[in-house]
């Protein structure tokens, strides 16, 4: 009866986010597919972390991220207020980097892709960044929701173990220390 209480719980606190993840990615899919020539968009917090990415995959996603890290601070000494977006240009592609606070959008084009339209994103990322900013209040709550699970699971184990054991189950109890 436990084991079926915590599964309905998952269900009811884990699935919902997950879907909500779910059509977060479907809209970024929808916003990369809709320019031409753009091959992968991936968000990051500010630490770097990557939220969520749709597209190619880039081996040099970490060296992308650490060297916009490096840039902002050199140009956070030019006082000329806060980044609002830069494009590179490469031989083979281009990316443009969007700020949308308080995530950093990343987004890799062929070199013909309209940089212009990808400059537009920022706006089209907005409400999106918003959806995302949307789960990220549940995080904590769920981090807390997994670790009592982790104990909770642990707690069943041993009462499973305690269950299989032959004897008296109060002297296992006494033994493992969980008596009152």
């Amino acid at each position: 009866m436990g084991r079926v209480l915590i599964f309905l719980v998952i269900i009811l606190i884990v699935f919902p986010a997950l879907h909500l993840d779910m059509e977060i990615g479907k809209s970024l899919r929808r916003l990369l597919d809709s320019i031409p020539g753009a091959s992968s968009i991936f968000l990051t917090d500010r630490d770097g972390v990557i939220v969520l990415s749709v597209g190619e995959e880039l081996r040099s996603r970490a060296s992308l991220i650490s060297s916009l890290q490096a840039t902002q601070d050199q140009t956070g000494k030019l006082v000329m207020g806060a980044h609002h977006a830069s494009a590179f240009f490469y031989e083979n592609s281009q990316l443009v980097i969007l700020n949308v606070p308080p995530l950093t959008a990343f987004v890799v084009a062929s070199p013909s892709a309209n940089t212009g339209m990808l400059f537009k994103l920022r706006e089209q990322l907005e409400p999106l960044v918003q959806e995302v900013e949307g789960i990220v209040p549940e995080i904590p709550c769920c981090e807390l929701f997994c670790s009592c699970f982790s104990a909770l699971s642990g707690f069943i184990n041993v009462i499973s173990l305690i269950d299989g054991v032959k004897g008296d189950p109060s002297v296992e109890i006494d033994r493992l220390g969980l008596s009152a």
